[in-house]
């Protein structure tokens, strides 16, 4: 659980380091898991940039976001399971 925990954390803080994002919100529960809520800068292809980042293995959601204020889709993914070595 404890290295489930650090790879949210790293999670968070690459995002954090992106320009095209900005975390607003980070909230979690054992039983509803991890919802990271941010603002995009700039349109972008959100599923494609999710998935370049190390750790993400699955996005669902639409496959290009805006920064229109109006349109807030949701974007689920999953991060790689932690390897236990």
């Amino acid at each position: 659980a404890n290295d489930s925990i650090q790879q949210v954390i790293h999670f968070v803080d690459a995002l954090r380091r992106r320009n095209e994002f900005r975390v607003v919100q980070v909230v979690g529960s054992h039983s509803q898991g991890v919802g990271v809520w941010l603002v995009l800068r700039v349109p972008l292809p959100l599923k494609q940039v999710l998935l370049s980042m190390g750790g993400v293995s699955q996005v669902d959601g639409p496959e290009q976001s805006t920064n229109e204020e109006d349109d807030a889709p949701v974007v689920t993914l999953r991060l790689a399971p932690v390897s236990l070595s």
